[in-house]
Formats: structure tokens, C-alpha cells, sequence
């Protein structure tokens, strides 16, 4: 089957599920070729207003933004639209750019996109047009809507992409007068900071990420678009810390499995508080991984890496520093100091942190009640153990079980 003939099938599963139009562009003038979109025009003035804050030229769209090598690349723009950009190749060439949208990733406000509309210099037609086309536009959600990118990118180019691989275009000058950048990773230092320990498997990262939570903004609260905004912003950033652990070693399939779990989680958090949640138990959960393999590779002495393989395999017993240090005729002091230098964590902290991985996979995989997994794991009691199960995952056992089944 060709090209065309596999976009015709997928022009039409559209049309059977959300009728999300499908715009088909030249790659030199951005001219449109075809579209199921009813008015492609007003759609191409959506997506210049992505780029032009100041929206004096809305009518051009920048085409070097659109990725045109690997994978698909998201687009959004301030009214909480966004597109899917693919590309057709023939002999080596980009032959024509496929758009995707525009959809709505959320519930929107149409209050505040009147809002919006009055603060920029477009012609009242404009504004009612653009308002009359809003409220036909889908509202899906994100990971479904990239699902659609996964199989758009195989129509045109007969291979698998995962969403961790798909691109989040930034224009420079847009991020740097909006507050989304701040909002969502806070400052770029802070970000990258954080994305080297995430490839170094640094257990020590908590003031890491408590400098990027902080540099965050209440300016511009409330509502449904400023809570779209952080979960996109979200997405980004979970892609480029599977990137980072995979560059630390952690393996591929791995990488991007725990990408698709935390776009989910992410797409399910009703609150910024749930997202700030997500945000943590991802960071802690790469960082973790990664350490784990460095520990496996013998990025640690011989003598910690035994210790190590130790507690994970007895974690269902009462396991003391000085039963580890015996054991490798170390004083218990001098063992302390040697496992946190070079595991970046107490002993006591390791410890409970490979419990709760293992909570979890139990909770996960096995039908035993929170009660015997406590028991199981040497709890004194099931109200501690949940008590640090939340600590740790920002959810009760409870919780955690059924947002994974």
C-alpha cells in the first residue's frame, strides 16, 4: 500500500472517531494542498498566532519550525490549541508537511479566549470567525491526540515512532516573554541541573529539584488553559529526562515505557498540586533507575554493590548497618560513610527506597492486600507503612493500585 492510499484509510478512521482535520502543505510556501478542515484558512491563522506574540504579521508561519527529519513535532499556541507537523520525504526532500488539528487538549473557557481575542489588533470578522470556528473544534486528550501522531508518522513513513521521541518546538522569543517556561521547568540552569543528575543516577537531587519547583509562577493562575499549559510544559520535560536516563544507561524499551506511564499520569492530574506530584515520582523514579545500573555496571566499589545486591534481596527482613558492615569486616561508622559517598544515600534511605520499589511492583503485580504487603516488606504497622508509601509516591497504596490498573 502507498503513501496515499494508507493516508486515505487514515483520513477516514479520523472522520469515524473525533474528526480531527488533516492539512497537507507545501513545504516552500506553506500553501495549502488539501485539508479536511472546513476552513483551513482560519486554521492557518490559529497556528501563526504559535509564533507572533505581538501578532502583527499572524498571516506568516515560520516553516523552519517545523521538523521536517525524525518525528513528529507538537505545536500550541496561547489559546491552548495544538497540531501534530509530519512530512512526507520523496528522493530526500521534503515533498510536503502534514498538519494534524487543531484540537483543544482540555476543556476550554471561552470567556477567557474572548479575553484573549480583545487584546489583540484583528478585525471584529476575524474575531467572530475565529469564534464561530472554536466552539466545532475537538477537545481531546493529549496522549490520545500524539497516538494519532504515532500513526500518522507510520502512514507516511512506513516505520514506529514513540511519543518520548516526538519534538516540542520552542520559539526563543515567545518563551521569553511568557511565563510558561518559568511556570512549567523553571530557569534553564535549574532544568539542566537537574537533567545531569538524572544521566549521572545522583541520589542526592532533592535540592536539585526543589530550585526548579521554586522558580515557578502564580502569575497568570487559574483555570483550565494554565492548567494545559503545565501539563504540556510537563510532557516536555518528561521526554527529556527518559533522554537523559537513557544516556546514563538505562535501556530504551524501559525509558520509553515510563515515558507513556507519566504522560498518562500526567493527562490524568485534575490540579497543579497532582502534577507536582507526578513531577516528583519522576524524577525520583529515573534518577533511581539509573543509579540502580551504574550500581549493576560497577560504577560503585565491589565491596557497596555487594551490600547493595544484599537489601534487594532480603527486603522482607530487618536489615541493620551493623549486619552490613559485619559482613564486609567494616566498622559501622566507616561502612555509613563509604555506602552514602558513593550511593548518594544512607544507608537507612536506600533501604526504604528499595522497599517502596518493591511495594509498588507488588501493588502492581500481585493481588496481595496492602495489610500482607506491609507485613511482608517488615512494616510495624500497615497506618506507617502508608504513611511512607505517600511520602515517597504522593499516593496512598490504595491510590497507587488502581491508577495502574
Amino acid at each position: 500500500m502507498n503513501i496515499e492510499d494508507r493516508i486515505s484509510v487514515f483520513k477516514s478512521l479520523l472522520g469515524c472517531v473525533n474528526e480531527i482535520p488533516l492539512t497537507v502543505l507545501t513545504p516552500d510556501t506553506f500553501e495549502i494542498v488539501s485539508s479536511t478542515e472546513k476552513h483551513p484558512d482560519v486554521m492557518m491563522e490559529f497556528f501563526s498566532l504559535q509564533f507572533y506574540s505581538d501578532h502583527e504579521n499572524n498571516s506568516e508561519v515560520p516553516v523552519e519550525k517545523i521538523n521536517t527529519i525524525s518525528a513528529p513535532s507538537v505545536f500550541t499556541n496561547s489559546f491552548g490549541m495544538a497540531w501534530i507537523s509530519d512530512v512526507e520525504i520523496e528522493d530526500g526532500n521534503v515533498k510536503c508537511i502534514y498538519m494534524l488539528g487543531p484540537v483543544f487538549l482540555d476543556d476550554f473557557s471561552v470567556y477567557f479566549i474572548e479575553n484573549e481575542l480583545e487584546h489583540m489588533t484583528i478585525t471584529l470578522p476575524q474575531k467572530r470567525r475565529f469564534m464561530e470556528h472554536i466552539m466545532h473544534m475537538p477537545i481531546i486528550g493529549l496522549h490520545q491526540f500524539n497516538e494519532y501522531g504515532v500513526m500518522l508518522h507510520y502512514c507516511l513513513h512506513g516505520e514506529r515512532v514513540s511519543i518520548s521521541d516526538f519534538n516540542y518546538p520552542i520559539e526563543e522569543r515567545e518563551a521569553q516573554r511568557s511565563n510558561i517556561l518559568k511556570e512549567t521547568h523553571g530557569s534553564y540552569m535549574a532544568e539542566q541541573e537537574l537533567l545531569k543528575l538524572v544521566e549521572s543516577g545522583t541520589m542526592q537531587y532533592e535540592e536539585a529539584l526543589n530550585k526548579l519547583l521554586s522558580k515557578g509562577s502564580d502569575e497568570g493562575y487559574g483555570g483550565n488553559l494554565y492548567l494545559r499549559r503545565q501539563k504540556d510544559g510537563m510532557i516536555a520535560f518528561v521526554t527529556l529526562c527518559s533522554r537523559a536516563a537513557i544516556r546514563g544507561g538505562l535501556d530504551f524499551e524501559t525509558a520509553l515505557s515510563l515515558c507513556d506511564s507519566y504522560f498518562r499520569s500526567i493527562e490524568e492530574a485534575k490540579n497543579l498540586s497532582a502534577i507536582s506530584s507526578v513531577m516528583k515520582n519522576m524524577i525520583r523514579d529515573f534518577i533511581y533507575r539509573v543509579h540502580l545500573v551504574k550500581v549493576k555496571n560497577g560504577m560503585v566499589s565491589p565491596q557497596i554493590m555487594k551490600s547493595c545486591d544484599y537489601i534487594h534481596l532480603h527486603l522482607e527482613e530487618e536489615i541493620s548497618i551493623h549486619s552490613l558492615a559485619s559482613r564486609l569486616g567494616y566498622s559501622d561508622y566507616y561502612f555509613s560513610n563509604k555506602f552514602k559517598q558513593e550511593t548518594g544515600l544512607s544507608v537507612r534511605d536506600y533501604i526504604m527506597r528499595a522497599k517502596m520499589e518493591k511495594a509498588k511492583d507488588l501493588l502492581r503485580n500481585t493481588p496481595l492486600s496492602v495489610s500482607e504487603i506491609s507485613d511482608q516488606l517488615g512494616f510495624a504497622s500497615q497506618s506507617y507503612f502508608g504513611e511512607v508509601f505517600k511520602k515517597e509516591t504522593g499516593l496512598t497504596p490504595v491510590r497507587y493500585r488502581s491508577q495502574k490498573e
